[in-house]
């Protein structure tokens, strides 16, 4: 039901406002089963706003309540890439995305984001799998945030799977981040913005 009532009702809602412009939306593929969805906003404090939270759903809402657990809303502002997301390939069964997030120290957030263009993401582009990076600064947080785009959403969780060896850079990197988390996620077909609609 709720992923009928995001392709019926929530999509077709949210981009009639004008602050919205697209969407993509995933799945976990680890135990809870969990789902994602990624709004590209005009303005990333826009979904905190009261004028936000005052588009009607009232109806899907009751009926939908007693199936969600849990809902987190959080705004992220994009940093520039050279490297942004290529389309899926034809032949790519089960696309996705793999999120990794950081905690950096201001003092160290350029360091930080000179080594993931010149360093992080050249060499992670030199596997096929990977389609490219959106990346994003949390507001008012140090958090920062990695979408990698993926021809297997699920590579990172195969036995196979050997990760890419750490330079001197990285390492150095390794030394001042805070904490560092990582997901999984397959993607669910979807309209992505108002002008595929």
């Amino acid at each position: 039901m709720v992923n009928r009532w995001y392709d019926e009702v929530h999509i077709a809602e949210r981009l009639a406002v004008p602050k919205f412009t697209g969407i993509r939306r995933y799945r976990s593929l680890v135990e809870p089963l969990e789902h994602l969805a990624i709004w590209d906003v005009e303005d990333a404090s826009w979904p905190f706003d009261l004028a936000y939270r005052a588009i009607p759903t009232e109806l899907w809402r009751d009926r939908l309540g007693h199936l969600r657990g849990k809902s987190t809303r959080i705004g992220w502002e994009e940093i520039s890439t050279t490297a942004p997301p290529r389309p899926n390939p034809a032949d790519a069964t089960a696309p996705g995305i793999r999120m990794v997030l950081m905690e950096i120290p201001p003092q160290h957030a350029a360091d930080f984001n000179e080594w993931y263009d010149q360093d992080h993401i050249p060499e992670l582009l030199k596997r096929p799998q990977y389609l490219g990076i959106r990346r994003f600064h949390r507001l008012d947080s140090d958090d920062y945030l990695a979408v990698w785009y993926l021809t297997d959403g699920g590579l990172h969780l195969r036995p196979n799977f050997v990760p890419a060896e750490p330079t001197e850079w990285g390492r150095r990197v390794a030394g001042y981040r805070r904490r560092t988390e990582h997901s999984s996620w397959l993607e669910i077909p979807t309209v992505l913005s108002k002008h595929d609609s």
